[in-house]
């Protein structure tokens, strides 16, 4: 059984937000290589550009331009930042009381 690979967003079909066909969406890439895991999957893709900094939610014209490749409403592109961004903050948040912790039991 092969995998299934996620489908490619309609770019004939701009601006409305659609997907290919399974039976069209290509199993490989242009190069000839099977296509990556997650390539199209729109929070792997976000978590992804924020890691290597190319996307942020202060810069709106990431957010677009990251909409219309991923076939994503911006405002969920915006929300789902905002979530990445508490998310850090409560990893901080815990380390910090973590040391904390510990200077106080030592």
């Amino acid at each position: 059984m092969h995998r299934v690979p996620r489908p490619n967003p309609d770019e004939t079909a701009l601006p409305d937000r659609k997907y290919l066909s399974f039976d069209k969406t290509p199993i490989t890439s242009l190069e000839g290589h099977p296509r990556e895991i997650d390539d199209y999957q729109p929070r792997a893709q976000i978590k992804r550009r924020v890691k290597e900094g190319n996307l942020t939610l202060e810069d709106s014209e990431s957010i677009v331009e990251f909409s219309k490749t991923f076939a994503v409403q911006e405002l969920h592109v915006q929300k789902y930042l905002e979530h990445l961004q508490y998310l850090e903050l409560k990893k901080s948040k815990r380390k910090h009381d973590r040391k904390r912790q510990r200077e106080t039991d030592s």
